[in-house]
C-alpha cells in the first residue's frame, strides 16, 4: 500500500500540517533537522506525492503538453529530446501527444491536455490547420487560457509565444553554395505553399538567384509535403522539365531523401552528377552514401528555449507576447561539388 502524509506523520510524532509543509516546500519556521527527519521517513516509506492532490495545494501540476506533427520525423524527434531534457531540469513532466499531422487529432490532443490540468502546452501545428480550424483552435486555447508556445509557425490568431527559424537566411545559404560551386540549373522541392515557412525559403532562393544575375526558372519549383515520397515524385518532375539540371534543394532532409532515392533509381551519381542540398540537418543526414549537405538548425535549443518561454509564461501569464528567431548554418559534406566540367567560382 502507498505510503501517506499520515504515515510520515505517525511514524516521525510529529503533525500532520508539519509533514504537509515541508514535504509541499511551504515556508514555515521548521528546523533544518525536523525538516531531514521527514525527508528520511519519507525516503524509508518509499513515499510518492499524490500528484493531484499536491496541484490543489499549489494550482500547479507540474506537467507540460507536448503536441507534435510526427514523432517518426528526426527533426521532431531531436525537438523532444530537447523539450524532454529541459522539463526535467525544472522538475516538471511531459505528456506526449502526436497528432500525426491532422487537425481532428490536434483537437482532441488539446482536450486531453486540458483535461489533465496541464501548466502549459509546447506545440507544432499541423499543415492542414488554417483558416477556420485555426480560429476554432484559438478560440480553445484562449477560453481553457491554456499558455503555449508555437514552434516553426506562428500564426497571429493564436495569441501564444513563439520560437521561428530565420528560413529566409537559411535559404540564401544553400543557393549561395550551389552557385558559387558553378550551378545555374538548380531545381526545388518546396514545402506546402500555404507555410509561411515555405514562402520565406523560397524568397531566399530568389533573391541570392537575383542578386547574382541568374535566372529564376518556375518550372524546376515542385511543391512537397515534407516526406520521402514527394521528394522522390519532385525529382521526376524536375528531370522531365530538364534533364540537364545539375542541382536539386530539398526544403527539408526527409524529401532530400527522397530525392537520392529517385537518383538512384536512375543511375545518376551524387554529386558527380547532381548535387543535392537539404534543410533541417537531422541525425540520419550525415550517414547516407553520399553525406548530406544540409542547412543546420539548432533542433534541440529550439526544443529547450520553447520550455523556456513556457515555464517563464506558466509563472507570469502578464508578460508580453515574445517570438524568438534562431539563426540558422549551412553544413557542406559530401553531397555537393562543382557541376561536371567545370570549377567553383571564386
Amino acid at each position: 500500500m502507498t505510503a501517506t502524509i499520515k504515515d510520515i506523520a505517525a511514524r516521525t510524532g510529529l503533525s500532520i500540517t508539519t509533514v504537509s509543509l515541508v514535504l509541499n516546500n511551504k515556508q514555515s519556521r521548521i528546523s533544518p533537522k525536523t525538516r531531514q527527519l521527514i525527508f528520511d521517513t519519507a525516503r524509508e516509506l518509499n513515499y510518492i506525492p499524490n500528484q493531484m492532490a499536491v496541484s490543489l495545494v499549489t494550482k500547479e501540476t507540474k506537467t507540460l503538453g507536448l503536441v507534435i506533427m510526427d514523432i517518426a520525423n528526426p527533426f521532431f524527434a531531436e525537438l523532444s529530446k530537447g523539450i524532454s531534457a529541459k522539463a526535467s531540469a525544472y522538475a516538471f513532466d511531459i505528456i506526449l501527444c502526436d497528432t500525426g499531422d491532422s487537425y481532428e487529432q490536434t483537437m482532441r490532443s488539446l482536450k486531453l491536455l486540458a483535461s489533465k490540468n496541464v501548466d502549459g502546452v509546447v506545440m507544432t501545428l499541423s499543415d492542414e490547420i488554417r483558416d477556420e480550424k485555426m480560429k476554432v483552435l484559438s478560440d480553445f486555447l484562449q477560453n481553457h487560457t491554456l499558455p503555449v508556445v508555437l514552434i516553426e509557425r506562428v500564426d497571429r490568431l493564436v495569441m501564444a509565444d513563439c520560437l521561428n527559424v530565420n528560413h529566409e537566411k537559411g535559404s540564401r545559404l544553400a543557393a549561395d553554395h550551389l552557385l558559387k560551386l558553378g550551378h545555374r540549373k538548380v531545381g526545388c522541392i518546396t514545402g506546402p505553399s500555404h507555410l509561411e515557412a515555405t514562402g520565406r525559403r523560397l524568397k531566399g532562393l530568389k533573391d541570392v538567384f537575383a542578386e547574382n544575375g541568374v535566372e529564376f526558372r518556375p518550372e524546376l519549383v515542385v511543391e512537397g509535403d515534407y516526406h520521402i515520397e514527394s521528394g522522390y515524385a519532385g525529382t521526376e518532375r524536375i528531370l522531365t522539365a530538364d534533364p540537364s539540371v545539375t542541382a536539386i534543394y530539398a526544403f527539408n532532409d526527409l524529401m532530400a531523401y527522397g530525392v537520392y532515392q529517385c537518383l538512384k533509381d536512375r543511375g545518376i551519381g551524387i554529386p558527380d552528377q547532381m548535387s543535392v542540398v537539404g534543410f533541417d540537418d537531422i541525425f540520419f543526414s550525415k550517414m547516407l552514401y553520399a553525406p548530406l549537405t544540409s542547412v543546420a538548425l539548432p533542433i534541440r535549443q529550439m526544443g529547450e528555449r520553447a520550455v523556456q518561454l513556457l515555464i517563464e509564461r506558466v509563472a507570469n501569464r502578464e508578460l508580453p507576447r515574445r517570438c524568438d528567431v534562431l539563426e540558422p548554418s549551412l553544413i557542406v559534406r559530401e553531397s555537393t561539388a562543382a557541376p561536371r566540367g567545370t570549377g567553383p567560382l571564386d
